[in-house]
């Protein structure tokens, strides 16, 4: 996983990491930055249901004001 630079989005990038590394998903492949306080989600998962929680756990974090999902399922 990736992360975006700079201040609070930067703090917001790694706790959406933290937040994800509590389940088990092997997401290698995901690039996670911010802007602003809306998380970007880019990359690729194994199926739907991955899909779908990853964006469930990224509009859970505090802070997150919006989650744009681009993640695309091989």
């Amino acid at each position: 996983m990736n992360s975006s630079k700079g201040g609070k989005d930067d703090l917001l990038v790694n706790s959406v990491i933290q937040k994800l590394s509590r389940y088990d998903l092997n997401l290698p492949d995901l690039i996670i930055t911010a802007n602003n306080g809306v998380i970007i989600l880019e990359g690729y998962v194994k199926n739907l249901e991955e899909k779908k929680l990853l964006s469930q756990i990224a509009e859970s974090v505090e802070g997150v004001k919006k989650v744009i999902d681009e993640v695309k399922i091989r």
